[in-house]
């Protein structure tokens, strides 16, 4: 089942789509959006120390840090990559 499009041009899951209308919703306790109580939540947690919270933070305001791709040319033969090159 196929919803709106997304920012990434996917389709919208229907989670997606409930998540987004409840995130929207106010909480009737602070009178704020429930996603504004919610960074809210994270930031306190982040300022207790708790390093998930720092690290999605960080994620979010930063982008993940690119991941580390190591490569190894081995030949053992001696002449498969210079035949190449």
């Amino acid at each position: 089942m196929a919803g709106k499009e997304g920012r990434s041009g996917k389709a919208e899951t229907p989670w997606a789509a409930a998540l987004k209308l409840t995130l929207n919703e106010v909480d009737p306790a602070s009178g704020k959006r429930k996603l504004r109580r919610l960074a809210e939540v994270t930031v306190d947690l982040a300022l207790g120390g708790d390093r998930d919270a720092i690290e999605r933070i960080a994620n979010r305001l930063d982008g993940r840090p690119a991941q580390a791709v190591s490569l190894d040319v081995h030949d053992d033969t001696g002449d498969g990559v210079r035949e190449l090159l």
